[in-house]
C-alpha cells in the first residue's frame, strides 16, 4: 500500500474523531434543553384547566418524550465521544 493512501486514511480517521465529539456535545446539550421542556410542559399540564389545552399539552409533551428517547439513543450509538 502507498504511504500517501495510508497517510490520507489516518487524516480521515482523525478528521471524523474531532467531528463526533463537538456533535455529542451539541446532542447532550440540546437533550438538557429537551428535558426543561418536558418538565415545563408537564407543569403546565398540571395548571391547564380546559379539557382543549390539556390535550394540546399531551400531544406536546408525547412528542418531547419521543425526541428524548431518540437524541438518548443516538447519543448511545456514539459512545466513544467522551
Amino acid at each position: 500500500m502507498e504511504i500517501n493512501k495510508i497517510i490520507k486514511d489516518l487524516k480521515s480517521i482523525f478528521k471524523k474523531d474531532k467531528i463526533k465529539k463537538p456533535h455529542c456535545e451539541a446532542l447532550a446539550d440540546l437533550l438538557k434543553e429537551l428535558e426543561k421542556k418536558e418538565k415545563k410542559i408537564k407543569s403546565e399540564l398540571d395548571a391547564a384547566s380546559s379539557k382543549k389545552k390539556q390535550k394540546k399539552l399531551k400531544i406536546s409533551l408525547k412528542i418531547v418524550k419521543v425526541q428524548i428517547r431518540k437524541g438518548y439513543s443516538k447519543l448511545n450509538a456514539l459512545k466513544n465521544c467522551n
